[in-house]
């Protein structure tokens, strides 16, 4: 639920927009919420009352946070950006890899604007500093519902992402201790990152994203990603172990190019159930 604070944080989130459809759905759309399970629950269940394009749920807190293949995101209060916003896109959605990428572009670049930091980006969604995880990105369909415009089904993307800012007091749990990092932390000086801040920022760069790809004008993002990527020319494996190679490229729908370490040639590698480390199971 949203109490003043929480109020006050979305009057200042929504003026420091810069967007024209990212965070500027109808008068009363957007939410920031003090705690809730999961804010791509929230908006996923919004689209499907018909919720506008451009609606944006941030949350101080998530007791659900979750990332792909299922797993928990670690969401403590006032640790972190968690923000969903949803595009309902002309084009033809089928493909999400692609879309990730390029979103992770979107975050790169907003991070970078706020804060000066360069993050690395992992195929397929993960966001990478000195070769822990400093955030990721979760796209999603909302299944059924539809438009309160036309009473037809719709077409949905809900883009959640998460960002680790400032560490969270007490103890980590050891797995995600050794992995995360936060940005605050990697700052190392004292600074304090305004969460607002890199909000708006973050949704002025996945519009800007946003519409190159409407306008399938996204290859040049797709080589932005590519500059930044921790995964290209490292030795890869997949997590169910049966695939072992070089990471080689991304082809245009986003897909992974890996030479095999078995001497079978090439093959690609699409997001949906695969998960990847590289040898040694770090990120980098």
């Amino acid at each position: 639920m949203a109490g003043e604070e929480e109020k006050k944080r979305l009057f200042d989130f929504e003026q420091a927009l810069k967007t024209r459809v990212v965070g500027r759905p109808n008068s009363g759309a957007n939410e920031y919420l003090a705690s809730i399970d999961s804010t791509n629950n929230r908006l996923a269940a919004l689209a499907r009352e018909g919720a506008p394009e451009g609606t944006t749920i941030i949350a101080r807190e998530q007791t659900a946070g979750r990332g792909r293949l299922g797993r928990a995101w670690v969401s403590a209060p006032d640790s972190g950006l968690y923000l969903s916003t949803l595009l309902r896109p002309t084009k033809n959605i089928s493909e999400l890899p692609v879309i990730t990428l390029c979103l992770g572009v979107a975050v790169k670049r907003a991070v970078q604007a706020v804060t000066g930091l360069e993050l690395g980006l992992k195929w397929v969604n993960d966001l990478i500093y000195n070769g822990r995880k400093a955030g990721g990105i979760l796209v999603e369909l909302p299944v059924g519902g539809k438009t309160s415009e036309t009473g037809r089904f719709s077409r949905a993307l809900v883009i959640g992402i998460g960002i680790n800012i400032k560490h969270p007091p007490g103890t980590l749990p050891e797995e995600i201790a050794e992995k995360a990092i936060y940005l605050e932390d990697a700052l190392g000086d004292g600074t304090t990152i305004d969460t607002i801040e890199l909000a708006a920022e973050l949704c002025y760069q996945i519009e800007s994203i946003y519409e190159r790809i409407e306008a399938d004008d996204q290859a040049i993002l797709l080589d932005e990603w590519r500059a930044a990527s921790v995964t290209l020319g490292k030795e890869i494996k997949t997590s169910s172990g049966d695939l072992e190679g070089t990471a080689l490229d991304i082809d245009e729908s986003g897909a992974l190019l890996v030479k095999t370490r078995d001497g079978a040639g090439t093959r690609l590698l699409r997001a949906g159930e695969i998960s990847i480390r590289s040898q040694d199971g770090s990120y980098s």
